[in-house]
């Protein structure tokens, strides 16, 4: 048999296939991670907002026991000057027990605009010698009043105006404090860095600890009706905002 003599510069099949083979599963692979990397942001779940700073709510840090939602209201709009109007609320968070400030709260502004320029402000000035430290809120702070709601509607409409009148309404049997404020989560864009739409998520802020543990029984006892009473398809579902809270409340449970 006459064996043919193969040309220098053409590898053998041996060679030449496990490459192509190798480079044919390969670059789908690499392609899908690129698009993933590209839309992470983009397809984020809802859950995620738990652990995003909000752009409107600034927390404070080295408040006094004696501290109250109205000290800290004149302090912020005092040294941070700009008018009270522009808080929306404030928030002490208070020892159920003692009566007193735990040391930390939180304000709420009515626009980004109004909480960059008190925070740029307040950052500035030597606040009771030093011993305040201020910055964003994440909306997971150890605040037990604040309660996390999921599965909401998305439409343009349903805005922070919307969802207090719509909680404000549902909860009034419920709860015996007031709503302090209510916070729709909105996407944003990678890059153009621009809030999009509801991502229909969303936090309520009460007076009282007790009622944000009330509203949580009753949203999730009511959520499927609730939900097509607003209009979507998925039940509404609540909980505590705060995580440490969260586990804590999960280990008594276990004991």
């Amino acid at each position: 048999m006459v064996m043919k003599r193969r040309h220098p510069d053409i590898p053998s099949p041996a060679i030449a296939l496990p490459i192509a083979s190798d480079l044919r599963y390969r670059l789908p692979l690499v392609a899908m991670s690129l698009m993933q990397q590209h839309t992470g942001s983009r397809n984020a779940s809802p859950n995620d907002d738990i652990d995003r700073k909000s752009s409107t709510n600034l927390y404070i840090r080295g408040l006094l026991p004696s501290d109250t939602d109205e000290t800290i209201r004149q302090l912020v709009s005092e040294n941070a000057n700009i008018a009270s109007d522009a808080i929306n609320s404030t928030k002490a968070v208070m020892d159920e027990q003692s009566g007193q400030c735990k040391g930390y709260g939180f304000v709420d502004f009515r626009d980004e605009t109004q909480a960059q320029i008190a925070l740029e402000a307040l950052t500035k000035v030597n606040l009771r010698n030093g011993k305040l430290q201020i910055s964003y809120a994440r909306e997971s702070e150890k605040d037990p009043t604040n309660i996390y709601i999921k599965n909401l509607p998305t439409r343009t409409e349903c805005n922070e105006d919307w969802m207090t009148r719509v909680f404000t309404e549902e909860l009034a049997k419920v709860v015996s404090g007031r709503i302090i404020s209510c916070r729709v989560m909105r996407a944003t864009d990678p890059g153009t860095r621009q809030q999009t739409g509801a991502t229909g998520a969303g936090f309520i802020r009460f007076e009282k600890e007790q009622d944000a543990v009330l509203a949580i029984s009753h949203i999730n006892k009511v959520g499927v009706a609730l939900g097509q009473k607003l209009g979507t398809a998925r039940p509404l579902e609540a909980k505590l905002a705060d995580k440490t809270n969260q586990r804590k409340k999960q280990r008594q449970q276990q004991q």
